[in-house]
C-alpha cells in the first residue's frame, strides 16, 4: 500500500461523519525533519501515495493528528501546519501546543480534545482542550498510566473508545 515505512496513519473525517478517503503517513528518517505523504481512495483497499510530502515536521514528529476545522485541515506532527487544498499540502502555523506526543484529537461538544503520550509522572495518557483547535490549555490528571500511542475514535451510540499500546515506552 505505502511505499514508505509504515506507521500509524490519521484518517480525518469531515464534519459529518463521512470519511474523505485521506490518509497521511510519514516516511522513516533517524533525526530531524520528518515528511509526511498523502494517499487517497474511493474505496478504502486501493490507495495512490503522493510522489512528494505534503508536510514536513521541523522538529521531527511521528504518527501524525489530522484534523478539520474552520475550513482546513490541520496537521500536528513534528510541528503544525494548515492545509486549505484538502490536505494537499500544509503550511506551517503557529499553535499553543504542549510536548506532546503520538497526538489524536477528536471533536467534542464545545471544540476540540487531544490525548497524547507523556513522560510525566512515569507515563501515560493525558488530555488538552482546545474550543478553536488554536489554542489548546492541558487539562490536569493522567487519563490513563502506562498506556501510550492513543487514538480515540467516537462509537455511533455518541461515546467514545480509546485504543492504546501498553507494556513499552513511548
Amino acid at each position: 500500500m505505502f511505499k514508505r515505512s509504515p506507521c500509524i496513519p490519521s484518517i480525518p473525517s469531515d464534519p459529518n461523519g463521512s470519511c474523505p478517503r485521506v490518509r497521511i503517513c510519514r516516511a522513516a528518517q533517524a533525526s530531524g525533519a520528518h515528511k509526511f505523504f498523502l494517499a487517497e481512495s474511493t474505496d478504502l483497499i486501493h490507495w495512490k501515495q503522493s510522489a512528494t510530502p505534503v508536510w514536513v515536521g521541523p522538529n521531527g514528529g511521528a504518527d501524525p493528528a489530522v484534523y478539520r476545522t474552520q475550513g482546513a485541515y490541520t496537521i500536528l506532527a513534528g510541528g503544525a501546519g494548515r492545509s486549505t487544498d484538502g490536505g494537499k499540502t500544509f503550511q506551517a502555523t503557529p499553535i499553543t501546543t504542549g510536548s506532546w506526543g503520538q497526538p489524536d484529537v477528536t471533536a467534542v461538544s464545545g471544540g476540540f480534545r487531544v490525548f497524547y503520550t507523556t513522560m510525566d509522572s512515569g507515563g501515560g495518557i493525558r488530555s488538552a482542550f482546545s474550543s478553536d483547535g488554536v489554542s489548546w490549555k492541558d487539562e490536569s490528571g493522567m487519563r490513563l498510566k502506562g498506556g501510550a500511542d492513543p487514538s480515540i475514535v467516537k462509537m455511533p451510540d455518541g461515546s467514545y473508545r480509546l485504543y492504546y499500546k501498553v507494556g513499552g515506552k513511548p
